[in-house]
Protein backbone atom coordinates (compact mmCIF):
# COMPACT_ATOMS: atom_id res chain seq x y z
CA UNK A 1 0.00 0.00 0.00
CA UNK A 2 1.06 3.48 -0.94
CA UNK A 3 1.23 4.46 3.13
CA UNK A 4 3.70 2.43 3.87
CA UNK A 5 6.54 3.68 1.02
CA UNK A 6 5.84 7.19 2.55
CA UNK A 7 5.84 8.79 -0.89
CA UNK A 8 2.65 10.94 -1.58
CA UNK A 9 3.37 11.13 -5.49
CA UNK A 10 2.11 8.16 -7.19
CA UNK A 11 4.73 7.56 -9.30
CA UNK A 12 7.29 7.80 -7.10
CA UNK A 13 5.57 5.47 -5.17
CA UNK A 14 5.82 2.88 -7.65
CA UNK A 15 9.04 3.48 -8.08
CA UNK A 16 10.26 3.12 -4.55
CA UNK A 17 7.97 -0.11 -4.64
CA UNK A 18 10.36 -1.39 -7.43
CA UNK A 19 13.31 -0.53 -5.05
CA UNK A 20 12.08 -1.96 -2.43
CA UNK A 21 11.18 -5.56 -3.82
CA UNK A 22 7.70 -5.06 -4.00
CA UNK A 23 5.52 -7.12 -7.18
CA UNK A 24 2.66 -4.88 -6.67
CA UNK A 25 1.43 -1.27 -5.86
CA UNK A 26 -2.10 -0.28 -3.92
CA UNK A 27 -2.01 3.42 -4.66
CA UNK A 28 -4.13 5.69 -2.57
CA UNK A 29 -6.45 8.42 -4.49
CA UNK A 30 -6.10 12.09 -3.78
CA UNK A 31 -8.20 14.34 -2.17
CA UNK A 32 -8.94 17.87 -1.72
CA UNK A 33 -8.67 20.09 1.83
CA UNK A 34 -12.41 19.20 2.43
CA UNK A 35 -12.23 15.59 2.04
CA UNK A 36 -13.53 15.31 -1.56
CA UNK A 37 -11.20 12.61 -4.15
CA UNK A 38 -9.58 14.10 -6.87
CA UNK A 39 -8.44 12.51 -10.21
CA UNK A 40 -5.48 12.14 -11.41
CA UNK A 41 -4.71 14.57 -14.37
CA UNK A 42 -3.92 13.89 -17.93
CA UNK A 43 -0.17 14.21 -16.86
CA UNK A 44 -0.21 12.61 -13.86
CA UNK A 45 -1.80 9.44 -15.27
CA UNK A 46 0.59 9.44 -18.17
CA UNK A 47 3.71 9.15 -15.94
CA UNK A 48 1.54 6.63 -13.95
CA UNK A 49 1.35 4.53 -16.92
CA UNK A 50 4.89 4.65 -17.70
CA UNK A 51 6.50 3.98 -14.70
CA UNK A 52 4.19 0.71 -14.36
CA UNK A 53 5.64 -0.22 -17.21
CA UNK A 54 9.51 0.76 -16.78
CA UNK A 55 9.44 -0.62 -13.36
CA UNK A 56 6.53 -4.11 -13.84
CA UNK A 57 5.37 -3.07 -10.90
CA UNK A 58 1.55 -4.14 -11.21
CA UNK A 59 -1.35 -1.97 -10.26
CA UNK A 60 -3.35 -4.24 -8.09
CA UNK A 61 -5.59 -1.56 -6.78
CA UNK A 62 -6.81 1.74 -5.89
CA UNK A 63 -7.64 2.93 -2.00
CA UNK A 64 -10.45 5.80 -1.37
CA UNK A 65 -8.82 6.57 1.67
CA UNK A 66 -10.85 10.07 1.99
CA UNK A 67 -14.31 8.16 1.55
CA UNK A 68 -13.23 7.36 6.02
CA UNK A 69 -14.04 11.23 6.63
CA UNK A 70 -16.48 11.96 3.84
CA UNK A 71 -18.10 8.87 1.92
CA UNK A 72 -20.91 6.55 1.39
CA UNK A 73 -22.38 6.72 5.08
CA UNK A 74 -21.41 10.41 5.68
CA UNK A 75 -20.69 12.51 2.71
CA UNK A 76 -20.14 15.56 5.27
CA UNK A 77 -19.22 18.97 3.40
CA UNK A 78 -18.48 17.16 -0.17
CA UNK A 79 -22.32 15.55 -0.42
CA UNK A 80 -23.82 12.89 -0.83
CA UNK A 81 -24.09 12.91 -4.81
CA UNK A 82 -20.61 13.85 -5.66
CA UNK A 83 -19.49 11.26 -3.37
CA UNK A 84 -21.44 8.89 -5.64
CA UNK A 85 -20.05 10.78 -8.80
CA UNK A 86 -16.61 10.35 -7.54
CA UNK A 87 -17.02 6.99 -7.01
CA UNK A 88 -17.42 6.53 -10.37
CA UNK A 89 -15.38 8.80 -11.84
CA UNK A 90 -12.31 6.88 -9.82
CA UNK A 91 -13.89 3.61 -11.22
CA UNK A 92 -12.99 4.97 -14.86
CA UNK A 93 -9.86 5.89 -14.18
CA UNK A 94 -9.04 2.26 -12.54
CA UNK A 95 -10.34 0.82 -15.83
CA UNK A 96 -8.21 3.20 -17.86
CA UNK A 97 -4.86 2.44 -15.91
CA UNK A 98 -5.20 -0.99 -15.39
CA UNK A 99 -6.26 -1.38 -11.40
CA UNK A 100 -8.77 -4.03 -11.07
CA UNK A 101 -9.76 -3.77 -7.66
CA UNK A 102 -11.09 0.00 -6.18
CA UNK A 103 -11.14 -0.50 -2.32
CA UNK A 104 -14.13 0.90 -0.78
CA UNK A 105 -13.36 1.79 2.78
CA UNK A 106 -16.20 2.37 5.77
CA UNK A 107 -14.23 3.10 8.74
CA UNK A 108 -14.18 6.53 11.18
CA UNK A 109 -17.16 8.75 10.42
CA UNK A 110 -17.97 6.44 7.58
CA UNK A 111 -18.02 2.89 9.75
CA UNK A 112 -21.35 1.16 9.42
CA UNK A 113 -23.54 1.72 12.58
CA UNK A 114 -27.09 0.41 11.26
CA UNK A 115 -29.31 -0.50 9.59
CA UNK A 116 -29.67 3.13 8.14
CA UNK A 117 -26.22 3.40 7.56
CA UNK A 118 -26.35 -0.17 5.26
CA UNK A 119 -28.88 1.21 3.44
CA UNK A 120 -27.05 3.86 2.48
CA UNK A 121 -24.05 1.94 1.17
CA UNK A 122 -25.99 -0.19 -0.55
CA UNK A 123 -28.09 2.52 -2.03
CA UNK A 124 -24.52 4.03 -3.21
CA UNK A 125 -22.45 0.70 -4.33
CA UNK A 126 -26.02 -0.29 -6.49
CA UNK A 127 -25.37 2.85 -7.98
CA UNK A 128 -21.77 2.76 -9.42
CA UNK A 129 -22.13 -1.31 -9.84
CA UNK A 130 -23.20 -0.83 -13.15
CA UNK A 131 -20.33 0.94 -14.24
CA UNK A 132 -17.89 -0.77 -12.08
CA UNK A 133 -19.41 -4.11 -14.66
CA UNK A 134 -18.95 -2.08 -17.63
CA UNK A 135 -15.08 -1.36 -16.76
CA UNK A 136 -14.70 -4.47 -15.52
CA UNK A 137 -13.34 -3.09 -12.13
CA UNK A 138 -14.42 -4.87 -8.70
CA UNK A 139 -15.80 -2.50 -5.81
CA UNK A 140 -14.13 -3.75 -2.94
CA UNK A 141 -15.85 -3.28 0.17
CA UNK A 142 -13.76 -3.08 3.28
CA UNK A 143 -15.39 -2.83 6.98
CA UNK A 144 -14.78 -4.96 10.02
CA UNK A 145 -17.59 -7.04 10.92
CA UNK A 146 -19.44 -10.18 10.92
CA UNK A 147 -19.15 -12.48 8.13
CA UNK A 148 -23.02 -12.36 8.13
CA UNK A 149 -23.05 -8.76 7.98
CA UNK A 150 -20.53 -8.12 5.65
CA UNK A 151 -22.81 -11.10 2.61
CA UNK A 152 -25.49 -9.32 3.28
CA UNK A 153 -24.68 -5.88 1.93
CA UNK A 154 -22.87 -7.41 -0.78
CA UNK A 155 -25.61 -9.69 -1.81
CA UNK A 156 -28.36 -6.99 -1.43
CA UNK A 157 -26.20 -5.02 -3.72
CA UNK A 158 -26.17 -8.50 -6.02
CA UNK A 159 -23.45 -7.33 -8.50
CA UNK A 160 -20.32 -9.84 -9.28
CA UNK A 161 -18.45 -6.81 -9.31
CA UNK A 162 -19.09 -5.83 -5.34
CA UNK A 163 -17.16 -7.60 -3.54
CA UNK A 164 -14.72 -7.43 -0.36
CA UNK A 165 -11.60 -6.02 0.80
CA UNK A 166 -10.48 -8.83 4.03
CA UNK A 167 -8.22 -7.18 6.15
CA UNK A 168 -6.65 -9.60 8.68
CA UNK A 169 -5.15 -7.00 11.13
CA UNK A 170 -8.66 -5.45 11.55
CA UNK A 171 -10.73 -8.45 11.71
CA UNK A 172 -8.17 -10.24 14.38
CA UNK A 173 -7.66 -6.95 16.63
CA UNK A 174 -11.62 -6.79 16.68
CA UNK A 175 -12.05 -10.40 17.75
CA UNK A 176 -12.77 -12.51 14.76
CA UNK A 177 -11.05 -15.45 13.97
CA UNK A 178 -9.53 -14.81 10.21
CA UNK A 179 -9.31 -18.38 8.99
CA UNK A 180 -12.86 -19.13 9.80
CA UNK A 181 -14.40 -15.82 8.21
CA UNK A 182 -12.32 -16.53 5.21
CA UNK A 183 -13.87 -19.51 4.76
CA UNK A 184 -17.52 -18.24 5.32
CA UNK A 185 -17.45 -15.56 2.86
CA UNK A 186 -15.20 -17.72 0.49
CA UNK A 187 -15.68 -16.13 -3.62
CA UNK A 188 -16.65 -12.35 -1.69
CA UNK A 189 -12.59 -11.96 -0.90
CA UNK A 190 -11.61 -9.91 -4.05
CA UNK A 191 -8.44 -8.31 -1.81
CA UNK A 192 -6.61 -8.70 1.13
CA UNK A 193 -4.30 -6.19 3.25
CA UNK A 194 -1.73 -8.09 5.31
CA UNK A 195 -1.55 -6.41 8.71
CA UNK A 196 -1.04 -7.67 12.38
CA UNK A 197 -2.75 -6.14 15.30
CA UNK A 198 -3.26 -7.75 18.77
CA UNK A 199 -6.49 -8.05 20.69
CA UNK A 200 -7.76 -4.34 21.20
CA UNK A 201 -4.47 -2.88 20.03
CA UNK A 202 -2.85 -1.18 16.81
CA UNK A 203 -0.95 -1.78 14.42
CA UNK A 204 2.23 -3.73 14.55
CA UNK A 205 4.91 -5.15 13.02
CA UNK A 206 4.35 -8.32 10.76
CA UNK A 207 4.73 -11.31 13.37
CA UNK A 208 4.51 -9.16 16.68
CA UNK A 209 0.80 -8.88 17.02
CA UNK A 210 -1.97 -11.32 17.72
CA UNK A 211 -2.62 -13.29 13.24
CA UNK A 212 -2.19 -16.35 12.90
CA UNK A 213 -0.54 -16.08 9.55
CA UNK A 214 -0.25 -19.80 8.35
CA UNK A 215 -3.95 -20.13 9.14
CA UNK A 216 -4.96 -17.39 7.07
CA UNK A 217 -2.83 -18.51 4.22
CA UNK A 218 -4.03 -21.98 4.18
CA UNK A 219 -7.80 -20.61 4.28
CA UNK A 220 -7.01 -18.10 1.30
CA UNK A 221 -5.83 -21.15 -0.32
CA UNK A 222 -8.28 -23.46 0.73
CA UNK A 223 -11.14 -20.31 -1.03
CA UNK A 224 -9.42 -20.06 -4.17
CA UNK A 225 -7.90 -16.64 -3.81
CA UNK A 226 -5.12 -15.84 -5.93
CA UNK A 227 -4.71 -12.24 -6.24
CA UNK A 228 -2.37 -9.49 -4.29
CA UNK A 229 -1.38 -9.49 -0.95
CA UNK A 230 -1.04 -5.62 -0.35
CA UNK A 231 0.64 -4.91 3.09
CA UNK A 232 -0.73 -2.01 5.10
CA UNK A 233 2.28 -2.09 7.48
CA UNK A 234 3.57 0.28 10.10
CA UNK A 235 5.97 2.54 8.31
CA UNK A 236 8.11 3.09 11.56
CA UNK A 237 10.83 5.32 12.34
CA UNK A 238 12.95 3.96 9.05
CA UNK A 239 10.47 2.84 6.34
CA UNK A 240 12.51 0.76 3.80
CA UNK A 241 13.77 -1.28 6.75
CA UNK A 242 10.28 -2.07 8.18
CA UNK A 243 8.99 -2.56 4.47
CA UNK A 244 11.62 -5.00 3.54
CA UNK A 245 11.48 -7.09 6.81
CA UNK A 246 7.84 -7.10 6.63
CA UNK A 247 7.87 -8.22 3.14
CA UNK A 248 10.52 -10.90 3.72
CA UNK A 249 8.10 -11.84 6.66
CA UNK A 250 5.20 -12.52 4.49
CA UNK A 251 7.39 -14.50 1.25
CA UNK A 252 8.71 -16.70 3.95
CA UNK A 253 5.09 -17.79 5.12
CA UNK A 254 3.49 -18.06 1.36
CA UNK A 255 6.90 -18.44 -0.47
Amino acid sequence: MQSILRVGDASAAIERAAEWGFEAIELICKSGPNGEPLPWDDEEKRAIRETLHRTGIWLSSFCVGSFNRCGLVDPGPVGMERIRESLKEITRIAEELGAGVILVPFFGRNAIKNEDDRNRVVEGVSEAAPIAEKCEVILALEMTASADMMRDIVERIDNPFVKLYYDIGNMRGAGFDNASVLRELGELVAAVHIKDRPLGGPNVPLGEGDVDFESVRDALKEIGYDRSLILETPAGQNPEVEAKRNLSFVKSIWG
